[in-house]
C-alpha cells in the first residue's frame, strides 16, 4: 500500500512510499482512502518541519488521519445544535472559513442540515476554485 510519510521536525522530508499492509490487531482500523486532502497545517508541516509523530508510531499511513478532525467538526455541529435549542432563533446561512478538507467537510455538515453555506478561501487558483458552485 502507498504511505506518505514525513520525518517530524525535517522540513522537506516527505515521501510516498510502498509499505506493507499492516496485520490485523485487536481493535485496528484500515481504512481504504478515496481522495486525499491537503491542508495548511499539512504544508506547515513539510515546508517548517512542525509537528512530531504520536507516541509509539513511526508512521501513520495505516491510520484514518482524518478521522478524529472529522469527529471534531461533527461534534461542533452537535453542540452548536444543542444550543440553538434553547434559541428562538434559527439559522439559515453558515460561513464556514477555509475551503480545506476540515472547512469542506465543515460546509457538507451545514448543507445537510439545510443551511446556505458560504465558505471563502484564500486560494484563487488551482482546483479549489473551480469546485465552487454558482448561483
Amino acid at each position: 500500500m502507498k504511505s506518505i510519510t514525513v520525518v517530524p521536525g525535517r522540513p522537506g522530508q516527505v515521501e510516498v512510499l510502498d509499505v506493507p499492509e499492516p496485520g490485523p490487531e485487536q481493535g485496528s482500523l484500515l481504512v481504504e482512502g478515496l481522495l486525499l486532502g491537503i491542508c495548511g497545517t499539512d504544508i506547515d508541516i513539510v515546508d517548517k518541519g512542525y509537528g512530531a509523530a504520536p507516541p509509539g508510531q513511526e508512521r501513520l499511513g495505516d491510520r484514518g488521519v482524518l478521522l478524529e478532525p472529522v469527529s471534531v467538526v461533527a461534534k461542533a455541529w452537535e453542540q452548536t445544535e444543542r444550543t440553538l435549542t434553547r434559541s428562538s432563533w434559527k439559522p439559515k446561512v453558515a460561513l464556514v472559513t477555509g475551503a480545506g478538507p476540515i472547512g469542506l467537510f465543515a460546509a457538507m455538515l451545514g448543507v445537510q442540515r439545510g443551511l446556505e453555506v458560504h465558505v471563502p478561501d484564500l486560494n484563487d487558483s488551482g482546483p479549489k476554485p473551480e469546485l465552487r458552485a454558482v448561483p
